[in-house]
């Protein structure tokens, strides 16, 4: 359902994940005006982009007409180092080879070709990087089906066909490569372009040599820093293939093509922006934009992302740095995690056991907790052993002592890129939304995660949002408290309404549908409300920080925020009760929820951490870490990258409109 929305203009930001699409249209403020989401379908891997494609114009087709009319810009999130092959002199790109996924590890010869051209560790020779997927297409061999299927196709469209052929040696120059062969075609080669890319393109019909971003960029070589290709990569005999243009995340591009505008409704000068990676989105959505602020994500592993004012990149930890702005979201990952736990419980022994954790009684047991041997940040020991004895008799104090090491794993985190250079962490934040990435990008699974049992997505951050970032992003102003109503978070009064939530009448809206919703679970262990708000503290316009949400039940019902452990899924359920997308009260629904009650069982093996329910993070888990942390714990105001993405969009359509005055002057 729409929220009531003032003329005005309004931005749509969508995010394409693994298993489906969501959308996100905002109006100035920054408000959320309507979200919607579409799965793929079965049988998407057998057509990805066919599935993109029309999954894309099917979701701005969903949207009200009359909000569509008002969309003023819209950009895009895709699967990080998720890419395909194109005709560059198609207007929409038409696709010369099956897209490879962010998750598709290329071969060791590949991967080692990589590594002799880059520089020692560089993110870009990863096995799953862009980089290595453009040099599978390159040095496949003309006897492969695949290879032959696009090569005959690049033939019949007229394209100069690439073919297998050494790698530059490190410090050579492009001569020292023998040339592959190639078609006597006079046409262009073909185009590499990320996912994000491709799907702008098929909006403004305008692909060109191609356009990408500094942080889809990033595993294919590019250099944020300088914002150019790096020597070593431009040498290559494949970079022709390249994109010509790498831009700035949220940058204009062009208006949404004649064609398109007729077809979806959306206005004539709609401006196509720069879009993202996913994590990327999901992170600018957090309102995160002051150096100190970050983000942890719980998934099998822990990874952290700290905005910085300085770049840091070691490869011995597996650090490296995207650019935001003019500043730097500094990453690194723990093999610590969620699978740790997994390991030990069950939903139902968190549950029970939860109530009896202390954090204000340290239980001195100084765990490290890994699934094997081996960690690589914050310490680089390949053979560095768990630590997780001795386990005493009490399971509670036993899962509190696992919770103190991951948590002391975090803190640890933060003070070695400190260490290391990169900016203090200031304050914590939690997430109201559930953070898709770490799950539904790996396992295809649509159920999301912050309605999980430690919330799923830490938010670490602060502040609140500010006048843009570095004077163009985001929101005009203000703190973070005092504004609307979230439906499924923080009220206002939690630090997390301000300019983030739902229009009070949208929340009534979903707040009625979560009563009917939730009607079906009030029979469930500790009886879901009629109002949607849970015994923690939730409130009827929006869930305070300490409980559930106004729009999802309670404990024992469908949270509209996440899973229950009565019956909803655990994160998967959308504000105002069960969606087609996500858990519903009493039994889940298609998206991923569980049917029948006691929670979600999850299908991805240990990469969350699920179910004590009521739409936010568990207030003890929240505890341990804030002292050990050392740093005030806040509640986050979104967490979805599309509503990342739909900031973006905003942010480019003021710079358009910016450069337009200044032009008239």
């Amino acid at each position: 359902m729409a929220a009531p929305h003032a003329h005005g203009p309004l931005y749509l930001g969508i995010d394409f994940g693994t298993s489906g699409a969501r959308a996100a249209v905002i109006d100035e403020e920054g408000k959320l005006v309507q979200d919607v989401k579409k799965g793929y379908g079965e049988g998407a891997e057998a057509d990805w982009t066919g599935s993109w494609n029309r999954v894309l114009f099917e979701l701005i087709g969903s949207l009200d007409p009359a909000l569509r009319a008002d969309v003023a810009a819209v950009a895009f999130d895709g699967t990080s180092a998720t890419a395909l092959l194109v005709d560059p002199r198609d207007p929409a790109g038409r696709v010369l080879a099956p897209a490879k996924l962010y998750n598709e590890a290329q071969s060791k010869e590949v991967a080692a070709a990589a590594k002799a051209m880059a520089p020692p560790a560089h993110t870009a020779t990863a096995p799953t990087s862009t980089l290595c997927k453009l040099l599978t297409w390159w040095h496949e061999a003309d006897s492969d089906p695949a290879a032959t299927h696009w090569r005959r196709r690049a033939a019949e469209w007229g394209l100069a066909i690439p073919g297998p052929g050494p790698a530059t040696p490190p410090g050579a120059g492009s001569g020292a490569s023998s040339s592959p062969s190639s078609s006597s075609s006079s046409g262009p080669a073909p185009l590499l372009l990320h996912q994000a890319d491709w799907l702008a393109a098929l909006l403004h019909e305008d692909v060109g040599r191609g356009t990408s971003d500094w942080n889809n960029a990033l595993k294919l070589g590019f250099d944020p820093g300088s914002e150019s290709y790096p020597d070593w990569l431009t040498r290559q005999p494949f970079a022709e293939l390249l994109p010509a243009r790498v831009v700035a995340p949220g940058a204009p591009l062009a208006p949404v093509s004649a064609g398109v505008a007729a077809r979806t409704g959306l206005p004539a000068d709609c401006l196509v922006c720069a879009g993202t990676t996913d994590s990327i989105a999901a992170f600018v959505a957090a309102g995160v934009t002051e150096s100190g602020q970050a983000v942890t994500s719980l998934g099998s592993t822990l990874a952290v992302k700290l905005l910085s004012t300085s770049r840091l990149d070691d490869a011995a930890y597996g650090i490296y740095s995207h650019r935001l702005g003019d500043v730097w979201l500094v990453g690194g990952a723990s093999n610590s995690g969620g699978a740790v736990l997994r390991r030990f419980f069950t939903d139902e022994q968190l549950r029970q056991l939860t109530p009896r954790l202390r954090p204000e009684a340290p239980t001195g047991l100084g765990y490290y907790p890994l699934p094997a041997p081996g960690e690589r940040f914050p310490v680089a020991d390949p053979e560095l052993r768990p630590r997780m004895e001795p386990r005493p008799a009490d399971d509670a104090l036993f899962l509190q002592g696992l919770l103190e090491g991951i948590a002391d794993i975090e803190a640890a985190a933060y003070r070695r890129l400190a260490d290391m250079g990169a900016s203090p962490l200031k304050e914590v934040r939690q997430p109201w939304e559930r953070e898709e990435v770490a799950v539904q990008r790996r396992s295809g699974w649509q159920g999301g995660w912050l309605g999980g049992w430690l919330g799923g997505c830490w938010v670490v951050g602060g502040g609140g949002w500010l006048g843009g970032w570095r004077g163009g992003w985001w929101r005009d102003g203000g703190g973070s408290g005092g504004g609307g109503v979230v439906v499924g978070g923080p009220g206002p009064g939690a630090g997390g309404g301000g300019g983030g939530g739902r229009p009070a009448a949208a929340a009534a809206a979903a707040a009625a549908a979560a009563a009917a919703a939730a009607a079906a679970a009030a029979a469930s262990s500790g009886g879901g409300s009629s109002g949607g708000g849970s015994s923690g503290g939730g409130s009827s316009g929006g869930g305070s920080s300490g409980g559930g949400s106004s729009g999802g039940g309670s404990s024992g019902g469908g949270s509209s925020g996440g899973g229950s452990s009565g019956g909803g899924s655990s994160g998967g359920g959308s504000s105002g009760g069960g969606s087609s997308g996500g858990g519903s009260s009493g039994g889940g629904s298609s998206g991923g929820g569980s049917s029948g009650g006691g929670g979600s069982v999850c299908p991805c093996e240990g990469m969350c951490v699920l179910t004590a329910g009521g739409g936010a993070a568990n207030p003890k888990w929240t505890d341990i870490r804030q002292r050990l942390l050392g740093v005030p714990v806040r509640a986050a105001e979104q967490g979805e990258a599309c509503y990342g993405a739909a900031l973006l969009a905003r942010q480019g359509a003021r710079q358009a409109r910016a450069a337009k005055a200044v032009a008239a002057k």
